[in-house]
């Protein structure tokens, strides 16, 4: 039997997905911008001073709190990769990646919301030119509530994704009960 990410039109990504903090985190896999560094999960430490260039880009990911059957998982990703609201507590969730780029290494970063992004945009902005072609800061700016932004991406993101060939959707978000 065929599962639904065999429907998907997606490629896996090696990016590794964190938590975006601003203050030392309970969170295990957690990376935490702080005034003049980016703390990393393995104790590991990226300092503003070493960083060349930060990329943004975001994408969406299918939030799936229930099982789909095969026939379901047809007709969801038809839905989904044409812009048509999804109801019946399946939502796309957006995302936003993150490209950190010193002399020694890039790093590839996936977050798993959208939540303390802006703080952290206005952090980097104070150190760093962001490469945000985007525009996710003024998108995060003008949608700060949740509810808001939220609607906001669903109205839009489909285009977004088109013109700037991004993942939608990357792959799925389960609810575990």
């Amino acid at each position: 039997m065929k599962t639904f990410s065999d429907y998907m039109n997606y490629k896996t990504t090696s990016r590794t997905k964190f938590h975006f903090v601003t203050i030392i985190s309970e969170y295990e896999n957690s990376l935490c911008f702080l005034k003049d560094k980016v703390l990393l999960p393995d104790n590991n430490v990226i300092y503003y001073k070493d960083i060349e260039k930060v990329k943004l880009s975001l994408y969406s990911r299918i939030f799936n709190p229930t099982v789909l059957s095969d026939k379901a998982a047809k007709v969801l990703i038809g839905i989904v990769t044409k812009g048509v609201f999804i109801t019946q507590g399946i939502h796309m969730v957006y995302s936003l990646d993150m490209d950190i780029v010193t002399k020694e290494e890039t790093y590839y970063f996936e977050s798993y919301s959208l939540n303390h992004i802006l703080e952290i945009l206005n952090i980097l902005n104070n150190h760093i030119t962001i490469n945000d072609p985007l525009c996710i800061h003024d998108i995060l700016i003008h949608n700060q509530d949740s509810m808001e932004r939220q609607r906001y991406l669903d109205l839009h993101f489909i285009d977004l994704a088109k013109g700037y060939h991004l993942d939608n959707p990357r792959g799925l978000v389960y609810l575990s009960l």
